[in-house]
């Protein structure tokens, strides 16, 4: 549990199966630590928070395990680029990012692309925002997504969803695929 003030975790180049289990960052714990100098509810910190942070900040990784982590009020909420020895492939499960400007921005991951199964996804401005270079998959399974722009794809790569759903929000693809099922 914590108030990351810039980037809460951020890694590249971890092979052979990487985990993270059981993470919270939110400007509340902080607040209400009951530490000197806490910061007041609705003040700069949440602000800039939600203008420039970066909860969780992945790069290279190899088959990495993500379970159970709760984040809010990040500018990015989940951040994927690609770190100096490529991009990264990952399985997501029980996880929740809500009230952040950007839920889950990807902006580049290796050929085996992102599994997320029984999470939820609620962003201000974007639940999943895809950039150009994006080019393998990202595949949803009993998800919820909810944002202003739900999925935002700029890349070539696919979006597939199975059992999930769109709560609020528009989808736009500027190129790629997208597959919804029931």
């Amino acid at each position: 549990y914590g108030t990351p003030l810039r980037v809460g975790v951020r890694y590249d180049t971890t092979t052979d199966i990487g985990r993270l289990e059981n993470i919270h960052f939110s400007p509340v714990y902080w607040r209400q630590s009951g530490l000197p100098n806490a910061p007041a509810a609705n003040g700069p910190l949440a602000a800039w928070l939600l203008a420039n942070g970066t909860a969780m900040h992945m790069e290279r990784s190899d088959w990495e395990y993500v379970a159970y982590v709760f984040i809010d009020g990040y500018h990015y909420g989940f951040l994927m680029t690609r770190g100096a020895q490529g991009g990264a492939n990952a399985q997501f499960y029980g996880m929740t990012i809500r009230n952040c400007q950007t839920a889950v921005e990807v902006q580049e991951t290796n050929p085996f692309g992102m599994e997320f199964a029984h999470c939820t996804f609620q962003g201000r401005d974007y639940g999943f925002r895809l950039g150009s270079r994006f080019n393998a998959a990202i595949m949803l399974n009993e998800c919820e997504v909810s944002a202003e722009q739900a999925l935002y794809s700029a890349g070539s790569g696919c979006f597939i969803t199975q059992n999930s759903r769109v709560t609020r929000g528009n989808i736009s693809l500027t190129g790629g695929v997208l597959a919804m099922t029931a």
